[in-house]
């Protein structure tokens, strides 16, 4: 019977970090393209189980590699310290936990959904934010046309009050104007 190998995966968008652990402990570590996924699935055995965290490829990583393994475990790394808050956070560090920790059996799997309740959840989830940024639009331009309608509001205000000056006179002729009137008595 082959040992059992436990695989821990710092995944990123177009490459990851793999970590396999052995039984004794040894680690080997290897960065591979996610190009070269066919090459990386190839070389894992039917006994061999492997930790990945949880990120936006995972659907796709998960799908290539559980044919190939007795397990994969998805780990949502946010709720765990170990790879959050490590002295030196690293993908080889990330990756070697990741393995480490399966190897202990320690981590709590995340449920992966199927393809079509991840589909389901991905379009949910668009409507979701299309709401609200629609919502947040609305209200920005109601907020905006009220503003304007204030501020032409206030600026007719602050005209009738700017033509009545302070002696009330508002709209007369300058020849009917008490004070003028008295300047031009005066001289």
């Amino acid at each position: 019977m082959e040992a059992k190998r436990y695989i821990g995966i710092d995944l990123h968008r177009n490459c990851f970090t793999a970590c396999l652990r052995l039984e004794n402990g040894r680690e080997y570590l290897k960065e591979w393209k996610l190009e070269d996924m066919a090459k990386f699935t190839s070389k894992l055995r039917p006994t061999d189980q492997v930790a990945v965290e949880v990120t936006g490829n995972t659907r796709l990583f998960h799908d290539a590699v559980v044919p190939h393994v007795e397990r994969v475990v998805a780990v949502n790394a946010s709720q765990f310290k170990v790879i959050t808050h490590p002295v030196k956070k690293t993908d080889p560090n990330d990756a070697r936990n990741l393995a480490l920790y399966l190897a202990k059996d320690l981590w709590p799997e995340v449920r992966m959904k199927d393809k079509t309740q991840a589909q389901i959840a991905s379009l949910t989830q668009t409507r979701d934010t299309m709401v609200k940024l629609r919502t947040a639009l609305k209200n920005k331009s109601e907020q905006s046309l009220l503003g304007t309608r204030r501020e032409s509001e206030q600026g007719i205000v602050g005209q009738r009050e700017g033509t009545e000056g302070r002696s009330g006179n508002a709209l007369r002729p300058a020849g009917e104007s008490g004070a003028e009137d008295h300047r031009g008595a005066d001289s």
